[in-house]
């Protein structure tokens, strides 16, 4: 959550959000609607993506190395949120 939403005051917006006294149930919400659908790379190596089940991590495959995709569910993306 310290890289934003990729949207002009997107940092801004999402500390807001959590500052807030919401319930785990809107955060969620909040996180799908500006999350859902991005994809980027953190490293040469890692993946990151955001879509209806939550956020996934995964890293390439290397020779000699399997594949790991670690993938998060929204509410605990949102529990997440400090």
């Amino acid at each position: 959550m310290t890289r934003g939403s990729g949207f002009e005051e997107g940092k801004y917006r999402i500390n807001q959000m959590f500052s807030k006294n919401t319930t785990l149930k809107e955060k969620v919400q909040f996180l799908k609607r500006i999350w859902r659908g991005w994809k980027f790379s953190c490293s040469s190596f890692i993946n990151v993506n955001y879509d209806a089940k939550g956020m996934s991590l995964s890293r390439y495959r290397e020779i000699g190395k399997d594949e790991i995709k670690i993938t998060l569910k929204w509410d605990k993306v949102a529990k997440k949120d400090r």
